[in-house]
């Protein structure tokens, strides 16, 4: 997520998705008929400072990108989400 760091690989699928912060163990769950391309919009918003979930982008802030961890939670037919 960093520029040194690249963020686990996503896939490109529909699915529930979470994002944990391991230095506070918050959460922020999501859901995306794409993975890959909504992981990518987060870390985009993270680094410019305009990530809609203010905790989250305060996690980001204070404890940087490796604290940010992606999980895929479940795949899922787009119709399902």
């Amino acid at each position: 997520m960093s520029k040194g760091r690249v963020a686990p690989a996503m896939p490109s699928r529909a699915g529930i998705y979470a994002i944990e912060c391991t230095a506070n163990n918050t959460w922020y769950i999501g859901q995306s008929v794409d993975m890959a391309s909504r992981r990518n919009n987060h870390i985009a918003a993270f680094r410019t400072g305009k990530h809609a979930n203010k905790r989250m982008q305060n996690n980001y802030n204070k404890h940087g990108p490796t604290a940010l961890v992606f999980h895929v939670v479940e795949f899922c037919a787009t119709e399902e989400l």
